[in-house]
């Protein structure tokens, strides 16, 4: 008996080597029944499907082989978060005792009604960060500034003239070198807005 489970162990490690994951988990669920092995096989090939893989030679083993219910079971309570519940009740034969798999089966539709809960509120927060990010966007675009011939740079106060300036959110306006010089992440009157953002209404701005 023990040669015998170090055949099938050695087989198991040559097909691990080839990448036959299928024939990996009949040798361990089905010849050497170590479910524990078989359960971290599937955590190592690192994909949902393996453990439906898994499931399907436990509850269909073949060659005249009764299906293992109390290994499908143990599968289901320890990896049923990572499952399809439809794709379980799909495979489960009308045969199987109820009162064994019930409560896991019940556990796993309620962390898959959660985890869609979840999914929809992160989905709709996410929908109203992009609408309020567009608004503001928009309504900064829309901004307008008046500048006369007094009107001067709120860094160098050199007067503006016909250069090209710049507008920050704060409404402080300087001359295009100046903002060459000190970036777009902090105006003239030392406002960063990289920390304190500022989220205003369009309007027209007077100087």
């Amino acid at each position: 008996q023990i040669l015998r489970h170090s055949l099938f162990f050695c087989q198991a490690i040559l097909y691990r080597k080839m990448g036959q994951e299928n024939i990996v988990l009949q040798i361990l669920a089905l010849k050497l029944e170590d479910s524990e092995a078989a359960e971290q096989y599937c955590a190592e090939i690192g994909r949902d499907d393996a453990y439906i893989q898994l499931l399907d030679l436990y509850l269909d083993p073949k060659n005249g082989r009764e299906p293992m219910f109390t290994a499908a079971v143990r599968l289901l309570h320890n990896h049923g978060k990572s499952l399809d519940p439809i794709q379980v009740l799909e495979r489960l034969s009308s045969d199987m005792p109820l009162q064994l798999a019930s409560d896991t089966i019940l556990r796993m539709l309620r962390a898959r009604v959660h985890h869609h809960r979840q999914g929809q509120i992160v989905h709709n927060l996410s929908r109203a960060t992009n609408v309020d990010a567009r608004l503001t966007r928009l309504e900064e675009r829309s901004r307008h500034v008046q500048l006369t011939d007094e009107s001067i740079c709120d860094s160098c106060r050199a007067r503006l003239g016909t250069k090209l300036f710049v507008m920050y959110p704060d409404d402080s306006v300087v001359c295009y070198r100046c903002y060459r010089n000190q970036g777009d992440s902090v105006s003239a009157r030392g406002r960063n807005f990289r920390k304190d953002a500022i989220f205003k209404q369009s309007w027209l701005v007077s100087r």
